[in-house]
């Protein structure tokens, strides 16, 4: 919740494509030394039996957080998250096709309240449906997508394999396109910056562990 209001204080000011870079160079250099912390050593972790798993993991989850960013700023911090709650419904959704899992009619009931209640965020029944929404809408089926692929990758490889992918493939794939990008910070701004990365990094840890 913390990193959330941090972005979209940041991604109103700079593009969100630049903060989301300067995070995931942070993100990158935790995920290392934390990697060669580890018993087993950084060459031991950055195994992995599911490389393009971990390839996909890595390019899903910078494109989502750009797009998180942005609809901060677009739609708004609270209306965004209300249509990002749908997450779990997507996930739901699409475990069955891609993990073989079994959902029983007390799922479907519920994941379909969920989409009504989806639909009533988005007010169709006005008349005017506003573009912007489609954002936050793309980014909840794109972290799905991302929360399915963790899913399968873990398991053969690790949590602390999966969080190393994470930060290095990000910070690779969004340094191809941040550059284009680039603004300098405002003095004052380089302490959000700081806690953006620092609540990004320990947030996403936590999540693939709980994963």
């Amino acid at each position: 919740a913390i990193q959330d209001g941090i972005s979209k204080h940041l991604g109103a000011i700079y593009p969100p494509v630049f903060v989301a870079m300067i995070r995931y160079w942070a993100f990158a250099l935790f995920a290392v030394a934390l990697a060669a912390r580890t018993k087993e050593g950084l060459k031991a972790t950055a195994a992995t039996r599911r490389p393009w798993l971990q390839v996909v993991r890595g390019v899903l989850l910078p494109a989502q957080i750009v797009m998180v960013i942005t609809s901060f700023s677009w739609v708004g911090l609270a209306h965004s998250q209300a249509i990002l709650a749908a997450t779990p419904l997507f996930v739901a959704l699409l475990s069955m096709p891609l993990l073989g899992e079994r959902v029983g009619w007390r799922r479907w009931l519920a994941i379909s309240v969920g989409l009504c209640g989806v639909l009533l965020i988005l007010k169709p029944a006005e008349g005017v449906f506003e573009t912007e929404f489609l954002l936050p809408l793309a980014a909840a089926v794109l972290f799905s997508l991302y929360v399915i692929v963790t899913r399968l990758a873990s398991r053969q490889d690790s949590a602390m394999t999966s969080f190393f992918y994470t930060g290095v493939v990000g910070a690779t794939a969004i340094s191809l396109v941040g550059p284009f990008f680039w603004v300098t910070l405002a003095p004052a701004d380089w302490g959000w910056m700081l806690l953006l990365c620092i609540t990004g990094s320990s947030s996403h840890y936590f999540l693939i562990r709980a994963y």
